[in-house]
């Protein structure tokens, strides 16, 4: 998280002075802010992001989630207010709220209402590592899990499926597999429809 917290201070032209921002934003992103407020082209190999148009008071958000990696030992992603955190090598899952606990004191990893969100963030978490080339296998986490999902998913995400199709298609995987845990990579919406399909 070291890594993700860095704090940074910005001065040049038409930035408001003393104005503080909390945006979820990469430490990578100030090459291209850097080249935008010299008014150079951001080379087309650059993933990251310009934070101008934020730094000079849009309302924008640069990025949905925050993905973060160190080594083999631990990748991370961050979505709205919680943050989940995998260890593969030991198979050990952390789910954090910042918003109610900024300084992550409270797993709620075991909590049974916060399974959905834990899937719903393993498999953005997958998504990211795929578009960063990432090749650490975090199926390793959930070795006896099927990963379920819908066609619209992106494609990193659907490469990784064992079974992709609609949710009438998802329960009935649900009922025939010899699986008992899936990882369902689709809307949050569909867990109360798969809990009664397979009630």
């Amino acid at each position: 998280d070291h890594r993700i917290r860095v704090p940074w201070l910005a001065v040049g032209p038409n930035l408001e002075p003393g104005k503080r921002l909390d945006t979820r934003v990469y430490l990578q992103d100030i090459m291209p802010t850097t080249l935008e407020l010299a008014a150079v082209a951001r080379p087309a190999q650059v993933q990251f992001k310009s934070l101008v148009p934020l730094m000079r008071g849009k309302k924008v958000k640069p990025y949905d989630a925050i993905y973060g990696a160190y080594l083999d030992l631990q990748r991370m992603v961050t979505v709205g207010p919680f943050k989940l955190v995998l260890y593969p090598k030991i198979g050990k899952i952390l789910l954090y709220n910042l918003e109610s606990d900024p300084y992550e004191m409270q797993d709620l990893a075991a909590v049974p209402e916060h399974r959905g969100t834990i899937k719903r963030l393993f498999a953005q978490l997958i998504s990211l590592q795929r578009e960063a080339g990432d090749q650490l296998d975090l199926k390793a986490v959930y070795p006896d899990a099927a990963v379920l999902v819908h066609p619209e998913s992106p494609a990193a995400v659907v490469e990784l499926a064992d079974v992709v199709g609609s949710t009438t298609q998802i329960i009935r995987a649900a009922r025939e597999l010899p699986n008992r845990r899936f990882i369902v990579a689709t809307d949050q919406g569909i867990f109360h429809t798969l809990q009664q399909g397979l009630d």
